[in-house]
């Protein structure tokens, strides 16, 4: 199982390279990209075969909240559960960023509070 999620095979390129554009918008929500935050993209980035170049080109590209909605329920909330992870990455987690996974959150069609939930798991299991 890879940290960016277990069913990440399932994934055709085109919505990998699309989740990998939400995580950059969500990393550059509050003004900054940092060096973590781009360590944990690339690293779901090689997990996934995505190329160096395809990858500075989502980090250059205008932010997106053009998501490709995956069918199977675990596999968004691995996506779900990826975007947490990199809201956290980076040891704080900010408003803008907690709006931003809480509103693909809806898109997801989960509940209000999964963010909430899974961010208490998260710590719960450090």
């Amino acid at each position: 199982m890879t940290e960016s999620g277990k069913n990440d095979k399932k994934l055709e390129h085109h919505d990998k390279t699309s989740f990998i554009s939400i995580l950059s918008s969500l990393a550059a929500v509050e003004g900054t990209f940092n060096k973590e935050e781009q360590e944990f993209l690339k690293k779901i980035a090689r997990e996934w075969s995505i190329k160096e170049e395809q990858l500075e080109e989502i980090f250059s590209a205008a932010p997106s909240e053009d998501l490709t909605i995956a069918e199977d329920e675990e596999e968004r909330i691995d996506q779900l559960a990826a975007l947490i992870g990199m809201m956290m990455v980076d040891g704080k987690i900010f408003d803008e960023e907690f709006q931003f996974c809480s509103m693909i959150a809806k898109k997801f069609g989960f509940k209000k509070g999964i963010v909430n939930d899974i961010i208490t798991d998260i710590l719960e299991n450090l």
